[in-house]
């Protein structure tokens, strides 16, 4: 008798004991196969990711440069988790938002640059020129 079943097993012919599994005497599984169940999906590492770096894209868009790699990173991620469908809904949505808003802080940033750029006057011109006008 089997352990797994509890049936009686029966003799193997000499041809399938020879080859038994084009025989049909018993089944091959791949041994590399993971078992498939049905909430077999990834666990929502790339939504966490997503978050993190869409809050450090937030706190870095002042860097230009930073915010925009931080937040298109975490942009990306939170896409591809939505794509393989992970498990995360929530955590991949805030990523998505948070990530959003990190680029769309970076760009009003780059506009407010270029609107309030005064053509490279700074504060010490406006000094020197008040001191010179008064006669300090």
């Amino acid at each position: 008798m089997d352990e797994n079943n509890n049936t009686p097993q029966r003799e193997l012919t000499e041809e399938e004991k020879l080859n038994p599994v084009s025989s049909g005497a018993v089944e091959w599984h791949d041994p590399l196969d993971k078992p498939k169940f049905e909430d077999d999906r990834p666990t929502g590492k790339l939504a966490l990711i997503s978050v993190i770096l869409g809050i450090a894209g937030i706190c870095m868009a002042c860097a230009l440069p930073a915010g925009t790699l931080l937040g298109t990173a975490g942009l990306i991620c939170g896409i591809v988790s939505r794509v393989r469908h992970e498990n995360a809904k929530k955590l991949r949505t805030a990523g998505i938002v948070l990530s959003a808003v990190a680029l769309i802080i970076v760009l009003l940033m780059l506009v407010l640059g270029k609107v309030l750029d005064n053509g490279g006057v700074n504060i010490n011109d406006y000094y020197q020129s008040f001191e010179s006008s008064v006669g300090i």
